[in-house]
């Protein structure tokens, strides 16, 4: 199941281990109740494995790295050919899902470019607490109830798969791995031509008001189309497309170093309200404009220190 596997009792007055495994379609579940506490030390050989922890706490140590193992909070995702030492505490019960390597990376690889097999390194921690973390302890809970069942759902070859499936497809599109970034690229659909006209006119435009309407005439959609676009495609409405371009304008032109005062460039970048904008481009920037303006003063414009000297030189 496994690889070599090694237990050491933790705890010298009991000890009690019991696990049941079954097959589900193209992953095995193996279901652990621990009666004591323990060590178990065993070499992840070809296999990607999952681990929640369904009562008691524990933890996974990847690399000499230790991950937590609690209900509902954290879990640890494990890639192959690794070293992994795992202790749980007496009473714990947990689940262990396993992909063979094959599975996974072949499947990441039809994902990209249709290649056999992509390999690929996961994260260990996973918050359950939020986000994907959840997603992913919510399809493995209903699977792990279902295969308890002897009449369960994940009985019938058929439904295994698709549930096995959505499990894959979540691990590689939702939890961070070393090909995150290329599946998500792939994944996501692309953004509608108009989208990035109307990208185009405003950042032609960033100097001035241009309203929801205008835009949406400007690239022939609706209104209603052309902010729903940028909230799937950008995560973000127009306007607040518009304000980030204005902040770059200004710390571009804060860089230039050209003489104009922070006010002067404000205003000149569609900013009415100073305050404002001081705060929006600290949040953005981490550092206010009269910090940029005067860290921009120190350099030349090949990034090196000026010369005080030199510069005198010149101006006489």
């Amino acid at each position: 199941m496994f690889g070599a596997t090694r237990i050491a009792p933790l705890d010298q007055l009991r000890f009690a281990w019991a696990i049941h495994h079954v097959q589900v379609g193209r992953f095995g579940l193996t279901r652990c109740r621990h009666g004591g506490s323990l060590a178990i030390d065993w070499a992840n050989r070809g296999l990607y494995a999952l681990a929640l922890s369904q009562r008691g706490d524990g933890e996974c140590a990847e690399s000499d790295v230790a991950h937590a193992l609690r209900p509902d909070v954290a879990a640890v995702m494990l890639s192959p050919d690794t070293d992994t030492t795992s202790r749980m505490v007496a009473g714990y019960h947990g689940v262990v899902v396993t992909i063979p390597r094959r599975v996974l990376e072949r499947e990441a690889g039809a994902m990209l470019d249709g290649e056999e097999g992509r390999a690929l390194r996961f994260t260990p921690g996973i918050d359950l607490a939020v986000g994907a973390g959840a997603e992913l302890a919510r399809l493995v809970g209903f699977l792990v109830g279902e295969a308890a069942r002897t009449d369960g759902i994940s009985h019938v070859p058929a439904i295994a798969d698709d549930l096995t499936a959505a499990i894959l497809h979540a691990m590689l599109l939702r939890l961070p791995h070393t090909l995150s970034d290329a599946l998500q690229a792939k994944a996501r659909p692309a953004a509608p031509r108009y989208l990035r006209r109307a990208e185009d006119f405003l950042a032609a435009n960033a100097e001035r008001m241009v309203t929801s309407a205008e835009l949406a005439a400007e690239v022939g959609v609706s209104v209603r189309a052309l902010q729903g676009a940028f909230r799937r495609y950008r995560g973000c409405s127009p306007t607040e497309f518009v304000r980030q371009r204005r902040l770059e304008l200004a710390r571009q032109r804060l860089l230039a170093c050209d003489g104009a005062t922070v006010t002067e460039i404000a205003l000149a970048c569609g900013f009415g309200h100073l305050g404002r904008f001081s705060v929006e481009y600290r949040a953005r920037f981490a550092e206010s404009p009269s910090q940029t303006r005067h860290r921009a003063g120190t350099l030349d414009r090949g990034g090196a220190p000026r010369d005080p000297d030199s510069a005198a030189a010149r101006s006489g």
